[in-house]
């Protein structure tokens, strides 16, 4: 028998989710996001999200800011691009994760849960 035998690769629905499997196992809230149109019943399209939004959007509080006027939470907000493996995000994607980046948000694109746990773990 061949023990070489390659394993076909993951789809980018089987990374997702995988990568949303395991943000839920470490407490986040997770939404997918879906970009595309949906028709109604009077024949029209409503487009879901805007296009160019990130997969997945995940968040959790991971601490208390104590200020003079208050308690203020700390939320960890990530989004994550999924993408098989030699793919790469549009340009209309880049640039929505960056609009999002500038409100302070974390944006990934992930090719692979491990990639996910490396960028949750790196602080910038």
């Amino acid at each position: 028998k061949n023990m070489n035998k390659s394993f076909p690769k993951p789809t980018e629905h089987e990374i997702q989710t995988t990568i949303i499997n395991y943000l839920r196992y470490k407490k986040y809230y997770v939404m997918r996001l879906n970009t595309g149109m949906i028709e109604n019943k009077y024949g029209g399209r409503i487009r879901l999200s805007p296009a160019g939004t990130p997969d997945i959007m995940a968040f959790k509080k991971i601490g208390v800011n104590k200020r003079i006027y208050g308690i203020s939470e700390i939320i960890n907000l990530i989004f994550i691009e999924v993408k098989v493996p030699g793919n790469k995000p549009t340009r209309l994607q880049e640039m929505k994760m960056e609009e999002l980046s500038s409100f302070g948000a974390k944006c990934l694109v992930a090719h692979s849960l491990e990639e996910v746990i490396e960028g949750l773990s790196n602080k910038t």
